[in-house]
């Protein structure tokens, strides 16, 4: 696949899913639908295509022809009124569209936070590189690569942070009113989404935060351990799911239902197909 190509892929998050008594919205990656109207092609790329010289020619201010076409692409996805059908480009707001569903990115593992205009770590994430160079939560970062980041947007710091597999970063931490500079190794960072714990009366509590693409696995990890600690019912907690993957949250409502409907796809009115559970749920 091109690169031209691949960026006209369209991620639609449009199918909601009933999965324990909440609606949460997933993820689908589409193509073009095949089905076509009756129309002029050659006429109607040529007139955009003298849409976008005219504007290139007159516009007051310097545009490319490449940030053009990308808003034209971007305007199809916003005539659908639909806040769920989103065109991304291949940059690093596609790239942070996909870590939210992955679960995983490239770095050193650190939860940051704002505190008083300034980068604070909250806690480095477990056997991570930031942990094993013994970042600690509280530490202030106050320079990435020597660049100074103090007053610096998060979003801004986060991208300077982060990088490939195997290259090194080097941050200048300010600790209990001492700085020291510390070099860290980027890894990739596999963030969990599943967590849990055993309640009294022996109910177990699962805190699911996302689908993401190992989140069914986690889930099921969660339950055994649950069971062999004694759980004996269970709390699956959904608040503020952020979605993510369907078949994730088929596969765990799976894991919970007796065997009968789990979903249905539905499509300009019509149902278009119907997910079963295998009855193997051993919660429902």
């Amino acid at each position: 696949m091109s690169p031209k190509q691949t960026r006209r892929i369209a991620k639609i998050i449009a199918v909601v899913v009933a999965l324990a008594m909440l609606v949460t919205s997933f993820t689908y990656i589409v193509y073009a639908d095949s089905t076509e109207e009756h129309i002029d092609w050659d006429e109607e790329f040529n007139h955009l295509k003298s849409l976008i010289y005219d504007i290139k020619a007159n516009y007051k201010d310097d545009i490319t022809y490449e940030e053009l076409l990308e808003g034209t692409y971007k305007g199809i996805f916003d005539k659908l009124n639909d806040p769920y059908s989103v065109y991304y480009e291949l940059n690093s707001e596609s790239d942070a569209f996909i870590e939210s569903v992955s679960g995983e990115f490239s770095g050193i593992g650190v939860k940051l936070v704002e505190s008083n205009g300034r980068c604070m770590i909250e806690s480095p994430v477990a056997d991570s590189p930031a942990e094993k160079a013994g970042l600690q939560a509280g530490d202030f970062i106050v320079k990435v690569d020597g660049i100074n980041v103090v007053g610096m947007h998060l979003d801004d710091i986060v991208n300077l942070i982060r990088g490939e597999t195997g290259t090194k970063v080097t941050l200048t931490i300010e600790r209990d009113g001492r700085t020291h500079t510390v070099s860290i190794i980027r890894d990739v960072i596999k963030l969990t989404s599943v967590s849990y714990k055993l309640l009294e009366d022996n109910i177990g509590y699962i805190r699911i935060a996302q689908m993401d693409s190992d989140s069914h696995l986690e889930f099921k990890n969660a339950k055994l351990r649950l069971i062999a600690q004694g759980a004996k019912s269970f709390i699956i907690d959904l608040r503020n799911n952020a979605g993510g993957y369907t078949h994730v949250a088929i596969n765990i409502a799976d894991q919970l239902m007796p065997k009968g409907p789990i979903t249905h796809f539905e499509q300009k009115g019509e149902i278009k197909e119907s997910v079963y559970s295998t009855g193997q749920g051993d919660l429902g």
